[in-house]
């Protein structure tokens, strides 16, 4: 996906509410993500922390990669080097 149209697809859904995985039931998240989808919620964010960056580790792109979802992924880098990674979780 290009950046024009990845820009335009974020217009598209602004303004709107974005939902957090990290206040999710992690054991329950395929039926959360459901019921978020349900909702009409087209973001779902992920904190991303690396415990070197900011005191907390949470979670890391295998993770964001595999949720399978049709919802729009917004991931919040809170690590070291954060354009040295970024490549990890654009697909």
């Amino acid at each position: 996906m290009g950046s024009t149209r990845i820009f335009s697809r974020i217009r598209e859904i602004l303004p709107t509410v974005s939902v957090g995985v990290t206040s999710a039931d992690l054991m329950s998240l395929e039926k959360e993500i459901s019921l978020i989808e349900q909702a009409g919620i087209t973001l779902l964010h992920f904190d991303v922390m690396d415990g070197c960056f900011c005191p907390a580790s949470t979670i890391g792109a295998s993770f964001v990669k595999g949720i399978k979802t049709k919802l729009f992924k917004d991931v919040h880098l809170m690590v070291n080097d954060p354009i040295d990674k970024l490549g990890w979780f654009v697909s």
